[in-house]
């Protein structure tokens, strides 16, 4: 909701970001300070940190110690964009607090929401935000300076002493501000040093209204409010099954008040903290985070309650939520209380990392030693012990060094407990993190490369590899301008109002220059200005065979420069270390034009023939390059460029795909087969046409190159719907012939195991999420799998028996039936049954499911018919 002033309105901190964005000043901001109580990192990372980030700011996340709503694995900008820390005290760390510092301009709202997906856009919320402009602050915010002094000193709030020293240097900017006329009446409270209740001014009133989504089980800080306050009339207004409350302790507590109950509807969660009263026609109302209880309005934070926040202020209209008016007896008998989340009993504060190492902060001193185990994403196999702190310290410097963003957490053994683990925190970086200078000063390669220059002079090639590494660390991941086809409002590509993909073209050029901006987006770059340092190779013909035209390459396409022999070496290690600037695993990957460009280059690198032919060891790094190009949150990936994205991703795979079969067993067919399911959608949207420039001749002799008919074959291959299209080339080489009908698939050939072949083809056609009825036949050997997630049907012949299997989702009937042995495969369902016997249940469950009748596949294997039979009494659909 929204209320405006001359000074002051209600908002949401998303509003006031994306705000400050649009600003006509292009105001760069210095400072994004955000605490909430949950807090949902990833939740941020998508809608906010770009955004700040683009705009200069330096993004500092402060939470409660024990609710963070986020797993580590999906967090991927802590610590490296963003400083992240917990929060510890005796009660919650309550507060919901944004604050905006530019050089001139200050924006600060103090409200209800935490910085969530519901906080900021489901639930119902109450903001106040307060503007300060032309270099001085409202005095609410000058307030808000000293409450961060506060905060950082106090001893009850346990924080890692660098986020303390953060907010000292924050507050020191607040605070010294010159403060301006304002709204005096509009003041920022805390309850640091001194409970609410102790700061709200006493009646008499004529009405006092009061709703927020936790009221006390006891209702005892309702009671107190009305007694304080001493109203004619008092409203509380509650939903009936989503507030939390304890209703016949409530009405004990308000009995002898007059209390008027208001039943709000429950279309979205009302979590918005109200105490408004009204003397006449003037109203005021504290608007916050604490809620109605003890811990939040009786207490102070040294007493041991909660760390809240809240705006005390004159109201211009009545805040209070309309609903249908309900008697007391609706409440008796009704609680809606649910369960809270207890604290951890071990709380690890932060990780810093510094130029002297990793150090760690605990909340408190514990009587056992505490280990520290770090791991670069928070996945489950990824932890090692990397120190420990003794009984009775709280902090560790650990010299060995450890990447921004990497994932820390504290683990002890308690007896009669067993192992107790921290919430985890992430190394941050103030460096990777500072605020940053935006505008023509941002970074940017130091010179203007092209790709025959790196090709044809090493010294260069050394200083671009120097240039890239330092580029990628300090270059935002997302890109400022936003594509104009991309942004919903209509507005065209070629518009003269907001030619928002030219603009994003010129922030490629400025950043990585003329040359590799054609190299990133092909035919998509037309529209920039030509350049005297664009590759100027003379095209060469290559030799082609009668017939052969369609896989030429385009006439168009550029052939790749030539690397001197004496030099190939240097340009291998060179190029490893350009793909392993761009696909880092331990950080955030760099910005997606920088991944795009160095594929281009390495695209080219392999069509000058830097590796021998038996030398497949150019191969990992272009399946990591092809991964890295998938698209990740954070992107901002312009909609003009998606189709050369694919193209170029279809283009790498192609070549990792060169003499390789996607169902092989060898350590190419298995990385060509892993990059493949990542980048298979993206592949099957490709336009050959919009690669044409990087299918290049084959003009030296060791040259790896792509050509337009293994291109089109292979996004066809990705677009198509055949279950076993990935295994034709195998199934061809092998000489084998498969034939579907009426859902059978059948398989014949000279194999020696058709309960290996059987498994693999339903394997493959299982993949799509369709039940497989698989029959192999070699010679006298034959075997029927009916596969349907998780169970499987298995009849073999000879052996003549039907077994039952339950395959766990880590395994694949490929994987469980590896071995030449069926009786040891795990997963069996009861015991196996003679075909010749009614069949279990469970076999006929399956093999219904499947859309088939148990005795006709029966049939179908012992009768030895061929594939053009139907199975006789067959339900086959």
């Amino acid at each position: 909701m929204t209320e405006e002033t001359s000074s002051w309105r209600f908002a949401s901190p998303l509003s006031l970001v994306n705000d400050w964005r649009d600003r006509a000043d292009q105001a760069s901001l210095r400072e994004l300070v955000l605490f909430g109580f949950t807090v949902d990192l990833p939740f941020l990372e998508q809608v906010v940190v770009s955004t700040a980030r683009v705009l200069g700011a330096r993004i500092t996340v402060l939470g409660d110690a024990g609710q963070g709503m986020y797993d580590p694995i999906d967090v991927r900008l802590a610590g490296s964009s963003y400083l992240h820390s917990l929060v510890s005290c005796t009660g919650a760390f309550h507060p919901k607090l944004a604050l905006l510092i530019g050089e001139e301009d200050v924006w600060m709202a103090v409200g209800s929401g935490n910085p969530t997906l519901s906080g900021w856009g489901a639930n119902d919320e109450l903001w106040t935000v307060v503007a300060s402009d032309d270099g001085g602050v409202h005095p609410a915010i000058a307030q808000a300076g000293e409450w961060l002094y506060r905060l950082a000193t106090t001893p009850e709030v346990k924080m890692a002493p660098w986020c303390a020293e953060l907010l000292w240097h924050i507050a020191t900017d607040l605070t010294g501000r010159p403060i301006t006329d304002g709204m005096t009446e509009v003041r920022l409270l805390d309850n640091l040093d001194l409970a609410f209740f102790d700061q709200l001014p006493r009646g008499p009133v004529d009405e006092l209204c009061l709703y927020a989504p936790f009221i006390d089980p006891t209702g005892e800080a309702v009671r107190r409010l009305i007694e304080r306050f001493e109203p004619r009339e008092t409203i509380l207004a509650v939903q009936p099954r989503w507030t939390s409350y304890d209703g016949s302790a409530l009405l004990n507590a308000l009995a002898g008040h007059a209390v008027r109950l208001r039943l709000l509807p429950e279309t979205h969660l009302r979590h918005g903290k109200l105490i408004q009263w009204r003397v006449g026609d003037r109203r005021l109302g504290l608007v916050g985070s604490p809620n109605l209880s003890r811990g939040a309005l009786m207490r102070s934070t040294a007493e041991g309650g909660n760390c809240e926040l809240a705006v005390l202020s004159p109201l211009s209209k009545d805040l209070m939520p309309s609903g249908e008016s309900a008697s007391r007896e609706t409440m008796t008998g009704r609680s809606t209380i649910r369960p809270s989340r207890s604290s951890p009993s071990l709380v690890l504060l932060g990780a810093l990392v510094h130029s002297n190492g990793l150090e760690v902060t605990l909340a408190r001193p514990q009587s056992v030693d505490v280990r520290i185990d770090s791991s670069p994403d928070g996945s489950p196999q990824s932890w090692r012990a990397v120190g420990v702190i003794p009984a009775g310290e709280v902090a560790l410097l650990l010299t060995v060094p450890e990447a921004p963003g990497s994932v820390i957490r504290a683990v002890m053994h308690r007896v009669g407990i067993g192992v107790v683990e921290s919430p985890p925190v992430f190394a941050v970086s103030p460096a990777r993190c500072a605020p940053r200078v935006v505008g023509e000063q941002e970074p940017r390669l130091r010179r203007e490369y092209t790709v025959e220059e790196l090709f044809t002079d090493p010294v260069l090639a050394r200083r671009f590899t120097a240039d890239l590494v330092q580029l990628v660390e300090v270059l935002p991941r997302g890109v400022r301008v936003r594509s104009a086809a991309g942004s919903g409002d209509g507005v065209a590509v070629g518009s003269s109002i907001e030619d928002r993909w030219t603009a994003h073209l010129e922030e490629c050029r400025r950043i990585l220059g003329t040359s590799f901006t054609r190299l990133i987006y092909g035919l998509g770059a037309s529209g920039l200005p030509d350049s005297s340092r664009l590759s100027l190779w003379n095209h060469v013909s290559s030799v082609k065979d009668e017939g052969e035209e369609e896989d030429d390459p385009q006439e168009g396409a550029d052939p790749p420069g030539e690397v001197e022999s004496a030099d190939r070496h240097l340009y291998r290690q060179w190029a490893m270390r350009w793909v392993d600037a761009v696909t880092r695993k331990d950080a955030e990957l760099p910005p997606l034009l920088t991944r795009m460009l160095i594929a281009g280059i390495y695209i080219k690198l392999l069509a000058a023939g830097l590796w021998r032919l038996s030398d497949d060891s150019w191969r990992e790094p272009l399946g990591r390059l092809a991964q890295a190009l998938v698209p990740h949150d954070g992107d901002n990936v312009p909609v003009e460029s998606r189709g050369r994205l694919c193209a170029v991703i279809a283009t790498c795979a192609a070549l990792l795909c060169q003499d390789v079969f996607l169902t092989g067993g060898r350590p190419n067919d298995l990385l060509a087969a892993r990059v493949w399911a990542t980048v298979k959608p993206l592949i099957a949207e490709a336009d050959p046409e919009l690669a044409e420039d990087m299918l290049l001749p084959p003009v030296q002799p060791r040259a790896r190159v792509v050509s337009a008919g293994s291109l089109r074959r292979l996004i066809e291959l990705a677009a198509t719907d055949d279950p076993l299209a990935e295994m034709r080339a195998e199934i061809d080489a092998a000489g084998w012939e498969v034939t579907e009908e009426g859902g059978v698939w059948e398989i014949t050939g000279s194999f020696s195991n058709p309960t290996l072949v059987a498994a693999r083809l339903a394997t493959e056609i299982g993949k799509s999420g369709k039940p497989a009825v698989v029959l192999a036949r070699a010679g006298t050997k034959q075997t029927l799998i009916v596969w349907r997630s998780p169970e499987l049907v298995l009849l073999s012949d000879p052996g003549r028996t039907w077994r039952v299997y339950n395959i766990t989702a880590s395994f694949s009937p490929e994987s469980r039936f590896a071995s030449a042995d069926i009786g040891s495969v795990p997963g069996l369902i009861g015991k196996p049954r003679s075909v010749y016997l009614a069949p279990s249940a469970e076999v006929d469950r399956v093999i219904s499911s499947c859309g088939f009748e148990t005795v006709a596949l029966r049939d179908l294997v012992l009768r030895g018919r061929t594939h053009g039979d139907a199975p006789e009494g067959g339900n086959v659909s």
